[in-house]
């Protein structure tokens, strides 16, 4: 479905009166995410991050928590975080990890994994290709206050200008105090940097700094695109000149 070109992949069925206090069950590989939608609205979300392998499924339980009445659209986003880095040695193809959805789903004790299920590959953002010079304009942006918190799968754009002296240095998106608020991909003038994401351990960022390589930055105005996958604040997110030493040393791994 997703031709290894995404990492979203949509799955959505109609429901007919379920328990809003029901929880939604669904089974899928590990390094993988899930984003519960009814009727569009967000009601629950979870991930798993861990790159173990040859597990098995992963069983992921989310409360559905909005009161829901007569029918409805239930939709979940799935989001893979990655792949393991071998395959099943002496195993059929179908036997190998993958992500999305790759085994039953079901409220409480109900199964709908036959309910009738649509699957669409990408984010709207991604066919439109907002990030781009010419994708951007097949949107209508607002303007986002700092303080405000974006929902979940918002797509947001900063531009800035630098002088020639600006774009010699070494320029770093600095995610902040974010940690585990920002989850997303990013982009810098329609080029795909890749996947930006605040994990933290013991208190302090896994990373920080996102390098903002210097032979896509312009003289002129640049455009930092950032597809939030679970919402959350902007106003810890900034541009940052940073200083690398010219020095270099060898260290020894082996």
């Amino acid at each position: 479905m997703t031709n290894d070109e995404t990492d979203y992949l949509f799955y959505s069925t109609v429901l007919v009166d379920v328990p809003p206090s029901a929880t939604i069950t669904i089974d899928g590989w590990r390094s993988n995410a899930y984003l519960v939608f009814a009727n569009g609205q967000i009601v629950a979300s979870s991930f798993e991050a861990s790159h173990d392998y040859d597990v098995g499924k992963m069983t992921v339980t989310m409360p559905l928590s909005s009161t829901l009445q007569g029918d409805f659209t239930l939709s979940i986003l799935s989001v893979s975080l990655g792949l393991h880095n071998s395959v099943n040695v002496g195993r059929l193809g179908s036997e190998q990890e993958s992500k999305g959805i790759v085994g039953s789903v079901s409220i409480g004790s109900v199964d709908i994994t036959n309910n009738g299920w649509s699957m669409l590959p990408y984010l709207d953002g991604e066919l439109k290709q907002v990030y781009s010079d010419h994708g951007q304009y097949l949107v209508t942006w607002s303007k986002c206050p700092s303080s405000s918190r974006a929902v979940p799968v918002t797509w947001a754009e900063v531009q800035f200008t630098l002088s020639s002296t600006d774009v010699a240095d070494t320029l770093v998106l600095d995610i902040g105090s974010a940690n585990g608020s920002l989850r997303g991909h990013l982009y810098l003038n329609g080029v795909d940097l890749g996947r930006v994401w605040g994990l933290s351990q013991n208190g302090s960022p896994v990373q920080q700094y996102y390098y903002l390589p210097v032979d896509v930055i312009r003289t002129h105005m640049n455009r930092l695109t950032l597809v939030m996958e679970n919402g959350g604040a902007l106003d810890d997110l900034q541009i940052m000149r940073v200083s690398v030493p010219t020095s270099q040393e060898a260290v020894s791994v082996f």
